[in-house]
């Protein structure tokens, strides 16, 4: 929670040429890099079914994009992934029902808006057609058993790819430099690298994982005792340095017993 914004803020995003990556194999994270195409963006795909008019096309021209830059992509689907705690699933029924009654009195601009706050515009049926054309097309598709980041993360480690493109959590599977962001028109990029961090927060890697869960994640609240007023990624750094993850879990779980007296 906020580690992305937070990176920006200590200037620990850093820009390069993608001149720099020609001839390197790179690692994808299909559902993030998708998360980035400007035309997949369709909040209607979901409630009417299908997937976005024009993916294909959108889909390929990034591809294009690529090959000019001289990357080779090696593209790693989702497997098995955890189930998002209910508090923080889109409440999907009651948005649906407010967005069709926007429909029905002609207002499809906030319809629009309404639908794309309780549905993904990157789900299962989309994957599925993804993955089926990129493997048309000859490209190197691999499904993680889990995540896709800790799959990235192995391949990385064992030299299979070179780099990596996919979210700032990356850095907390142990990749040492992850692309965050990628413009191939503009031929530039943005990374992140894991060091680089962890000399600029002034704590070892154990302390910044304690930092990321504290603060919270897609599958866990952030800690109690941070989730007060206005929340920054400071807060939880400052609280880890205190003392580790494990005892500040053991202080909210003590606190939670004694309510219950």
């Amino acid at each position: 929670r906020h580690f992305p914004a937070y990176l920006r803020e200590q200037n620990l995003v850093h820009g390069g040429r993608l001149e720099s990556l020609r001839g390197l194999r790179v690692g994808f994270d299909v559902v993030y890099w998708l998360r980035t195409i400007q035309g997949l963006k369709d909040p209607f795909a979901t409630p009417l079914g299908g997937i976005p008019p024009g993916i294909f096309g959108f889909v390929e021209r990034e591809l294009n994009g690529l090959a000019q830059a001289g990357i080779t992509p090696i593209f790693v689907f989702p497997g098995m992934t955890l189930s998002a705690p209910q508090q923080f699933r889109p409440a999907y029924g009651g948005q649906a029902d407010q967005a069709w009654q926007h429909v029905v009195a002609g207002d499809i601009n906030k319809a629009s808006q309404t639908f794309a706050l309780c549905s993904s515009r990157i789900n299962s049926d989309l994957l599925f057609f993804i993955f089926h054309r990129l493997r048309h097309l000859k490209y190197q598709c691999f499904q993680a058993p889990y995540l896709a980041v800790a799959q990235l993360a192995h391949f990385a480690d064992q030299g299979f790819v070179q780099a990596c493109y996919g979210p700032h959590e990356m850095l907390l599977f142990g990749v040492k430099t992850a692309v965050v962001s990628m413009n191939p028109a503009d031929g530039a990029f943005d990374f992140v690298g894991l060091n680089h961090v962890l000399a600029g927060f002034q704590v070892p890697y154990p302390t910044l994982v304690d930092a990321c869960l504290v603060a919270g994640t897609d599958y866990s609240k952030t800690l109690p005792f941070l989730n007060q007023g206005d929340f920054s990624f400071s807060q939880a750094l400052t609280a880890v340095r205190k003392m580790p993850l494990a005892d500040w879990v053991q202080r909210a779980e003590d606190r939670d017993r004694e309510e219950l007296r």
